[in-house]
């Protein structure tokens, strides 16, 4: 990784992108508007992100929900639901600021644990979100 590089943006890019590849993989039987929703397009982005890549994110993130539970909710909930600290504070019934520091501890723990040198997606994303 180039160091003028912004581990919080990857991360947080690479979070974006793995909770648009797990929604595209959470209702995976076939029914019969699938066809027709495919021709018609989507309103849902696309993710870019290899499996590779998702699987490592993933892995990272199953580990962050066995070291503290809490931190995981707040990450994962943030990034599926393209919700804000504000919301999701008031969701929770949490203070916001508590809310914050848990997201952004969540956002440092898991750039800590992932290898981005490994990463097949990370330029690509670099070009496209830049």
């Amino acid at each position: 990784m180039a160091e003028d590089r912004n581990w919080r943006d990857d991360t947080v890019n690479l979070l974006d992108q793995w909770s648009r590849w797990l929604g595209g993989r959470l209702d995976t039987e076939f029914n019969s508007g699938d066809a027709l929703q495919r021709l018609r397009g989507s309103a849902v982005p696309c993710p870019i992100i290899t499996d590779h890549d998702a699987l490592i994110v993933d892995g990272v993130l199953a580990q962050l929900k066995f070291q503290d539970r809490e931190m995981y909710d707040i990450v994962t909930t943030y990034h599926r639901e393209c919700s804000n600290i504000t919301k999701l504070a008031r969701r929770l019934g949490q203070p916001r600021q508590r809310v914050n520091v848990l997201y952004e501890s969540g956002i440092a723990w898991v750039g800590a644990k992932i290898d981005f040198s490994s990463l097949e997606s990370l330029e690509l994303l670099t070009l496209l979100t830049a």
